[in-house]
């Protein structure tokens, strides 16, 4: 006949003997996960932190930015507005851009057709007689030097009053007044009146610095000469 039990006292055992129960020299083993209970000292370490954190996401509202913001090792993407980004100095604004479409559409309207250009009026130089002024110029002898050396271009313009000779000049340049040579040679001719002439025209002297001329006749002077030399740049 089986009888009723009842237990009053349940005694864990080592499971790896199964006799030896647990005691202070051979404890139950206990894990625990989590960390642990929370204390007063976490609790403040926690709301700490948490305040941190609020103040540096606080910190990138870009809403609320101003001055210089230093950005680095940023995973995914930033949104910057165009509105944000400083213009480097001298660059084009949407104004000043605006403006130059606006002188360009002028210019392109001005310049349509037939573009009209104005160019600066030639500058003379030279004088008149500046070789000679009713000067006589004797057998073989030369006239003073004139200074060119602001032409490249000029223009001869001979007379005297010696109708009746048939003798010639010959034009010396320098590039420096002090060596000279011969150009060309004048064959002053009688047309009319009491005078004989000679004329040369767009002569180019680039690099030449002075001019004058020489009376080739081996026995006769030329009476009333007058020199003409004038040109342009």
């Amino acid at each position: 006949m089986v009888k009723n039990m009842s237990l009053t006292h349940v005694v864990n055992t080592d499971p790896d003997n199964k006799y030896e129960p647990y005691n202070a020299a051979n404890p139950m083993p206990v894990s625990i996960s989590g960390g642990g209970d929370a204390t007063a000292a976490n609790q403040v370490l926690g709301n700490t932190s948490l305040a941190s954190m609020d103040g540096k996401i606080t910190a990138c509202d870009t809403g609320n930015m101003s001055g210089t913001v230093a950005v680095s090792a940023v995973a995914g993407s930033v949104a910057i507005t165009a509105s944000a980004l400083p213009l480097p100095t001298g660059a084009a604004t949407e104004a000043t851009t605006v403006a130059g479409n606006t002188s360009l559409t002028a210019i392109a309207s001005s310049v349509s057709g037939t573009l009209s250009v104005k160019q600066n009026a030639v500058e003379n130089r030279g004088s008149a007689f500046n070789g000679a002024n009713n000067a006589t110029l004797a057998s073989l002898a030369e006239t003073s030097a004139v200074d060119i050396s602001n032409m490249n271009h000029l223009s001869i313009f001979y007379s005297d009053t010696d109708t009746a000779l048939t003798d010639n000049l010959t034009v010396l340049v320098s590039p420096d007044n002090s060596n000279y040579f011969e150009l060309v040679e004048l064959y002053p001719s009688y047309t009319s009146g009491s005078t004989r002439t000679a004329n040369l025209t767009d002569l180019g002297v680039h690099g030449i610095t002075h001019i004058k001329f020489r009376n080739d006749s081996g026995s006769n002077s030329f009476s009333g000469v007058n020199i003409t030399v004038v040109g342009a740049a």
